[in-house]
């Protein structure tokens, strides 16, 4: 029973603060709650906790009452240390604690126009809100995993040997319809590069060729990023004196993220920075690939029995000669005398491999065009 009416003076009491922070502070209170029940109810709770726990200081229930708005919610520190540098404890990062601007948090008010009181603050933070957009739908997300051939090699017990689709003096493009495993993927090989066949000249062209695939895989980053989210695989590899292009996936966004990384190659800039960061991702592969055992012993056996291989050692310093000039040389010289030749397998049908035959060949030879003022 006491207990009862201890309550029931609580709330007695917090009522007339809230009447009389009501009549001190009606416009406020409209604005931040329109329902006035509602404000009544949470007063009573909530800072009913505060009064009981601290004793009866009604400025304070008062203050944290009518001053819950974006500002006092931001999270924040308080101390006299705030301006000071702090040592983050694991990495020894140094970090500092500042307040958030007021500039910042007025812009936090986008679309509510009691907020600017000068003309031209509800444009600029209009402005600022374009900005502060969710980003583009994921252009490799597949909506289409319907099957385009059936079983009958499988049933019949015979396998059916690739087709060519497409061939020109610059591009082969072969086909194969998936009539095995019967599931929405495929997967798409690309090699670019001169037709002459024979062991490497110097340990620079192997050395160009793979800083030229190591930075092709850099600036698809942000695609690959994306078409993985959607079991989309990118890959760039080096193949002697060839560029290797592989895309595997499901099949119905594959072409899309097939194209962009051939315009990529048909395109790209180098860039001395990228390069230098290649470089030195590379030497420490290199250096890694003789402290394993087995890697360094392949790479003995390739030494031994295959024409045009180089020690790692002579590419890996090679490598470190490369320019961003030679490499954009070597790039552009592989474009125009190379020969492409692609493998389209999986759920594909044999028109859409001609439609990425056709696009293969229209962006690589596009490239080679643009390409032809570099000399020799």
């Amino acid at each position: 029973m006491q207990a009862t009416k201890q309550r029931e003076g609580r709330k007695a009491i917090l009522a007339g603060l809230y009447e009389q922070a009501m009549n001190e502070k009606q416009t406020i209170m409209l604005q931040a709650e329109s329902n006035m029940e509602k404000a009544k109810t949470f007063a009573m709770n909530e800072m009913g906790k505060l009064y009981v726990t601290t004793g009866p200081r009604v400025q304070d229930i008062m203050h944290v009452a009518f001053e819950c708005n974006p500002e006092a919610l931001q999270g924040g520190v308080s101390t006299e240390r705030v301006m000071q540098v702090e040592m983050e404890p694991w990495f020894g990062v140094p970090y500092t604690c500042e307040p958030v601007p007021a500039a910042l948090v007025q812009s936090w008010h986008i679309g509510d126009p009691k907020m600017f009181h000068q003309k031209g603050e509800a444009a600029a933070a209009a402005a600022a809100a374009a900005a502060l957009h969710l980003p583009p739908r994921n252009p490799f997300q597949p909506s289409d995993f319907a099957l385009r051939g059936g079983v009958s090699g499988r049933s019949s017990g015979t396998a059916r040997q690739p087709t060519c689709v497409k061939k020109t003096a610059t591009v082969e493009v072969w086909h194969k319809l998936d009539d095995a495993f019967d599931t929405p993927r495929a997967c798409v090989m690309v090699a670019t590069g001169p037709q002459e066949r024979g062991g490497l000249a110097s340990a620079s062209e192997p050395a160009e060729i793979l800083l030229l695939a190591a930075l092709l895989q850099d600036a698809l980053r942000e695609d690959t990023y994306l078409a993985e989210m959607f079991g989309l695989e990118c890959h760039v590899a080096a193949r002697g004196r060839r560029l290797v292009i592989r895309v595997y996936g499901f099949s119905h966004k594959l072409p899309a993220l097939l194209e962009r990384a051939l315009r990529e190659v048909a395109t790209h800039q180098v860039d001395p920075a990228r390069l230098a960061l290649q470089q030195e991702v590379l030497a420490r592969r290199f250096c890694n690939s003789d402290l394993q055992p087995m890697r360094h012993a392949a790479h003995l056996r390739r030494l031994a029995l295959q024409e045009g291989i180089f020690p790692s050692k002579e590419v890996a310093a090679a490598m470190a000669t490369c320019t961003a000039e030679g490499a954009q040389v070597h790039l552009d010289r592989l474009l125009r005398r190379g020969r492409t030749v692609a493998l389209v397998h999986g759920n594909v049908s044999s028109q859409e491999a001609e439609v990425i035959g056709d696009m293969v060949s229209s962006v690589l030879s596009r490239s080679s065009k643009l390409d032809g003022s570099h000399v020799d």
